[in-house]
């Protein structure tokens, strides 16, 4: 079974704002016999791999990201959450597996979520997407959700179609569990962005606006 260890990453020091502590409360409220981990500078050796110091030096938390969500569940099991992960009911019933993630919906498309991940401690599929960073380079920009996509898709038969689907001990639920407000869901992903620039920002907000979202 999963341990019950929530995950979350954040490096730089900056302030957290309203929303990620209100989310980090929601998982208080509805795990609170899980043991929660901030990954940052403090717990994290960032000579681990190259790429996850490179993606540090050009404070690039994301990237940052990418690699550490991957290593926590790789050495500690557990659930990894972005930071704005609103959770709204308690995971117990999804632990029963060896690896779990789910779908997110971006205007009228479906791709695998990183932003919720749970798994076993030593899970052979999070060591075998670990094993890319040895050999990435951080320039190209490819990004966590791009080679997560890419495996489930090219070597798991994965089909981005919104549907619950299995490969090996491994579940991919639909969008309505972890990324869309839902009668039945565990979580929303509410696409916070904190570590984008600012035009970055400006076009997500011009995208919400536009309501395409």
């Amino acid at each position: 079974m999963i341990p019950k260890k929530l995950h979350y990453v954040w490096f730089g020091g900056n302030q957290k704002n309203e929303l990620i502590e209100k989310c980090i409360l929601s998982w208080k409220i509805h795990m609170p016999e899980y043991e929660i981990v901030q990954w940052d500078e403090n717990n994290f050796d960032l000579g681990t791999n190259d790429y996850v110091s490179q993606a540090y030096a050009e404070k690039r938390w994301a990237f940052v990201s990418d690699f550490v969500r991957l290593y926590a569940l790789r050495e500690h099991g557990g659930i990894y959450l972005d930071t704005d992960v609103e959770v709204f009911r308690s995971f117990d019933d999804l632990l029963d597996c060896g690896a779990f993630t789910g779908f997110e919906k971006y205007i009228d498309t479906y791709s695998p979520i990183t932003a919720v991940m749970g798994s076993l401690p030593n899970h052979p599929w999070i060591s075998e997407l670990m094993s890319e960073y040895d050999r990435a380079v951080f320039e190209d920009g490819y990004t966590n959700t791009q080679r997560i996509t890419k495996d489930l898709n090219e070597k798991r038969g994965i089909i981005n179609n919104n549907m619950l689907q299995k490969f090996d001990d491994v579940v991919i639920y639909p969008a309505e569990y972890f990324c869309l407000p839902s009668r039945n869901g565990y979580a929303v992903h509410h696409f916070n962005g904190s570590w984008l620039s600012g035009s970055a920002k400006f076009k997500k907000s011009l995208r919400k606006l536009l309501n395409l979202k």
